[in-house]
C-alpha cells in the first residue's frame, strides 16, 4: 500500500502528494508537486502551491498560503491570513500568523544554511543548521563559542544586527498604526 496519495482539490483538479496519515480537510487547496508528511494537518480553505513541502505535524489554518518551493518545518504552525513566499523556509516549532515579522536569510555560515528568525511572544528566536528556537543572546552565545570571531561569526553577527533593525522598524510601524498615527 503507497504511504502517499494525491490530494483532489475542491475544485475536482489532481492534487500534490498527501502521507495518508496527514489530516487535509475538506476544501483545502494542494497543487500538484506538493508534499504533504504524515501528521501535517492543513484546514479548509489553505492553499500549498507546487514544490512546497509540509513536514510532520506541522499545522496549516485556513486561509493560510503557502508558495512555491517553501519548506514548513516539523511542529510548525502557519495560522490564517500568512503568507509564506517562494522558497521561504519556516524552522521547526515556528509559529507565523498573519502580519508577523519572520524574515529567511542565507545561506550563511559554516554550514552554507538558511537562516530563519521570527517574533514570539515580542522577541525573536533564530534558527540555522542544528541551532532551533535560540533567543537573541542564546543565538549569539553559540555563535562565539562555535566561531569565535571568524568570518562565519562576523557574517552572523552582520545578519542578527540588519535582521534586529528590520524588525525594530516593524514594531514600531505597528504600534503607530495600533495608535492611529
Amino acid at each position: 500500500m503507497d504511504l502517499y496519495i494525491n490530494h483532489t482539490n475542491p475544485d475536482g483538479s489532481r492534487g500534490g502528494q498527501v502521507h495518508r496519515r496527514a489530516t487535509i480537510y475538506e476544501g483545502a487547496t494542494i497543487y500538484a508537486g506538493a508534499i504533504i508528511h504524515e501528521g501535517a494537518t492543513i484546514y479548509a480553505g489553505a492553499t500549498i502551491y507546487a514544490g512546497a513541502t509540509i513536514y510532520e505535524g506541522a499545522i496549516i489554518h485556513e486561509g493560510a498560503t503557502i508558495y512555491e518551493g517553501a519548506i514548513i518545518g516539523v511542529r510548525a504552525t502557519i495560522y490564517a491570513g500568512a503568507i509564506i513566499h517562494e522558497g521561504a523556509t519556516i524552522g521547526v516549532r515556528a509559529t507565523i500568523y498573519a502580519g508577523a515579522f519572520w524574515r529567511n536569510f542565507g545561506p550563511i555560515g559554516s554550514r552554507n544554511a538558511k537562516l530563519f528568525v521570527c517574533e514570539q511572544e515580542s522577541e525573536l528566536l533564530w534558527w540555522t543548521g542544528c541551532m532551533c528556537a535560540k533567543r537573541t543572546d542564546e543565538f549569539l552565545a553559540r555563535i562565539k563559542e562555535t566561531h569565535g570571531n571568524n568570518h562565519y561569526a562576523q557574517s552572523y553577527r552582520a545578519a542578527i544586527e540588519f535582521i534586529t533593525g528590520e524588525y525594530n522598524r516593524h514594531k514600531a510601524q505597528k504600534e503607530e498604526a495600533q495608535n492611529g498615527q
